[in-house]
C-alpha cells in the first residue's frame, strides 16, 4: 500500500485509490482487439510509483498500420490438435494475406501462451509462458521461464525464455479521445534465447531481450497501451571459423488500442458441457473403474483422484472428443476407504463419490 494512506482524513483529495487488475482486464472469445502502431519519436514510460499522470494525447498513427486480433474458441482453428489443452486463439491477417494463430490456456485468474502457428512454421512450449495472472495489486509481480521448441522451413529449433513483471506505477492515462482516471502500469523485462542447428555441426543462437510497459484499465480487455523496446544478437557458430555475433540497434515500437473493448460489451461464447458416469460397480474393488464422459464438444480435461480429506493421489489428462467415450482409473494401488473423483475442465467441473473395499 502507498505509504501516505495512513493519513486518510488530512490529505483525501491528493490520494489516488490504488486500482487492482482482475479478471476483467483479460480477453475473451469474441473479442476483437483493434490496435493502431504510432511513431515512438519521444514517447516515453515515465517514472514507477504512485499518482503518475502520463499524456500520450498527441501521439501520431503511422498511417494505413493498424491491425486487429481476433479471439476465438481454439477448437474452431486449423492447428488446434497440437495444442491440445488450448481453450483461446488469437487471428491476426498481415499484409501479405497470411493468416497466423497464436495459442492460449485461459483458466481461473491465469492466462498462458502455449504457441502459435501459421502455413510454414510452429511454436510450441511444452513449458508454456504465463501472459497473466490476478488479482494483480501495486508493486507485485511475478516471474518464470518458459521453453519449448519450433519448426520452420524444415528447422527444428529450441526455445528458451525468462520472464519478470511487475504492476510498478498508477495514474491517470490519458489517449486519443479518452482519459482514464485510474490506469495501472506493468514493467515486464524478457530474455527469449532461440537456437537452431544446421548441416556440419553449425548452428545459431538468436538472444531477444525486452523490456515493455503496457498500461491497463478495469473493465477494459487487454492492454490500452504499451511500450516496447526490443534487442536482438545473433551468434552464429561454424566449426573451424570464428564465432560471428551481430547485434542489432534497439528497436522501439508504441501501439495503443482503438476502441478498447469494456469488459461488459463482449461475452465469452457459451462453453460446452460435459457429463461423468461412473459405469463400474461402487463399491470398488481393485480392479480398474471404468468412467463414462459425454461431451458436445472437444473438451481439454484433468481428471483426478483425492482422499475423503482432499489429498490429491493421482491426476490425468486427457482431451475428450464429441460424443461419448469411456476413461479408465486404477485403483489397485489405493487402500479401502472414501474417495473423489473429481474432473475439471474450462467448462466447468464434476465430482463423484466411491467407496474402495
Amino acid at each position: 500500500m502507498k505509504q501516505l494512506l495512513f493519513l486518510p482524513f488530512l490529505i483525501p483529495c491528493y490520494l489516488m485509490a490504488q486500482p487492482v487488475l482482475n479478471n476483467d482486464i483479460l480477453t475473451q472469445i469474441g473479442d476483437i482487439i483493434q490496435l493502431q502502431p504510432v511513431q515512438p519519436g519521444n514517447v516515453t514510460e515515465g517514472a514507477v510509483g504512485a499518482d503518475k499522470i502520463w499524456d500520450y494525447t498527441n501521439l501520431s498513427p503511422i498511417p494505413s498500420s493498424s491491425f486487429q486480433l481476433k479471439y476465438m474458441d481454439a477448437a474452431t482453428t486449423p492447428y488446434v490438435d497440437s495444442f491440445a489443452f488450448s481453450n483461446l486463439a488469437t487471428e491476426y491477417v498481415d499484409d501479405d494475406g497470411v493468416v497466423s494463430y497464436a495459442y492460449f490456456n485461459q483458466t481461473g485468474n491465469q492466462l498462458w501462451f502455449l504457441g502459435a502457428a501459421f502455413s510454414e512454421a510452429i511454436q510450441v512450449l511444452e513449458n508454456p509462458d504465463l501472459v497473466a495472472q490476478t488479482p494483480l495489486h501495486f508493486n507485485e509481480g511475478h516471474s518464470h521461464s518458459y521453453s519449448g521448441y519450433f519448426n520452420y522451413s524444415g528447422y527444428t529449433g529450441s526455445i528458451y525464455g525468462t520472464k519478470t513483471s511487475k504492476y510498478d506505477a498508477y495514474g491517470t492515462l490519458k489517449m486519443p479521445g479518452a482519459t482514464y482516471p485510474n490506469a495501472a502500469r506493468t514493467h515486464t523485462h524478457e530474455v527469449r534465447t532461440d537456437s537452431v542447428g544446421f548441416e556440419a555441426g553449425a548452428y545459431s543462437i538468436d538472444v531477444t531481450e525486452e523490456d515493455y510497459y503496457a498500461w491497463f484499465v478495469p473493465g477494459i480487455h487487454s492492454a490500452v497501451m504499451e511500450i516496447r523496446y526490443s534487442t536482438l544478437t545473433t551468434q552464429t557458430i561454424i566449426p573451424g571459423f570464428p564465432t560471428q555475433v551481430t547485434s542489432l540497434p534497439t528497436e522501439k515500437s508504441v501501439t495503443y488500442q482503438l476502441n478498447p473493448t469494456s469488459a461488459v460489451n463482449e461475452q465469452p461464447q457459451p462453453t460446452p458441457r460435459f457429463e461423468m458416469q461412473l459405469v463400474s460397480a461402487n463399491p470398488v474393488t481393485d480392479q480398474p473403474i471404468n468412467l463414462t464422459f459425454t461431451a458436445q464438444e472437444r473438451t481439454p480435461l484433468t481428471i483426478s483422484v483425492l482422499t475423503a480429506e482432499g489429498q490429491l493421489l493421482q491426476q490425468t489428462e486427457t482431451v475428450l472428443s464429441a460424443g461419448t467415450q469411456t476413461q479408465h482409473l486404477d485403483m489397485a494401488g489405493f487402500p479401502a476407504g472414501q474417495y473423489f473423483i473429481h474432473a475439471a475442465g474450462m467448462n466447468g467441473q464434476t465430482t463423484r463419490k466411491i467407496v474402495k473395499i
